[in-house]
């Protein structure tokens, strides 16, 4: 706002440019660091309302990037999944915890999309796509977020070097 206000020919406007630049800079730092700190709170209560997990501390698996409750074709119950940086987390809310059903590490996770029904999506193991989990996202916005999230997820996770256009 106060570079508005300021003539570029006037002596000390580069002053004003760097210091409204250093303080943008500094704001975004805060709102990111905040975030952060968010993700990490939830992943400590995620990580101590979960059962059955037999795995490592949740935090080696990166940030938390979604987590969303999701309908599962063929199965009555819904299923909560988590994706962090480097696994989707698949569970079943019990009460107040979640009960660990499967987890698909980000550089082995393969996502398919549904042809037949708009808000579903598929997510498997490469190695057996028969295994597939097929959940249905509540809106369609709901599911572009995560599928670009998964997509996002693969290609950092993946070991091959994937050529640019």
């Amino acid at each position: 706002e106060i570079a508005k206000h300021f003539d570029p020919e006037e002596e000390g406007y580069d002053v004003v440019e760097d210091a409204i630049y250093t303080m943008t800079g500094v704001a975004w730092y805060i709102n990111d660091m905040k975030r952060k700190h968010e993700h990490a709170v939830r992943l400590q209560e995620v990580q101590s309302l979960l059962l059955n997990w037999k795995g490592p501390d949740l935090t080696t698996f990166g940030e938390l990037v979604l987590e969303g409750t999701f309908k599962v074709h063929r199965a009555k119950n819904e299923r909560t999944l988590f994706l962090f940086d480097r696994i989707l987390l698949i569970t079943k809310r019990r009460g107040e915890h979640y009960v660990y059903k499967s987890l698909i590490s980000s550089s082995n996770l393969m996502l398919i999309k549904s042809s037949k029904d708009s808000l579903s999506f598929s997510v498997t193991h490469y190695k057996h796509p028969k295994q597939a989990h097929t959940v249905q996202a509540k809106t369609l916005e709901e599911k572009k977020i995560w599928t670009h999230h998964i997509k996002r997820i693969i290609l950092e996770n993946h070991l091959t070097n994937i050529p640019q256009k």
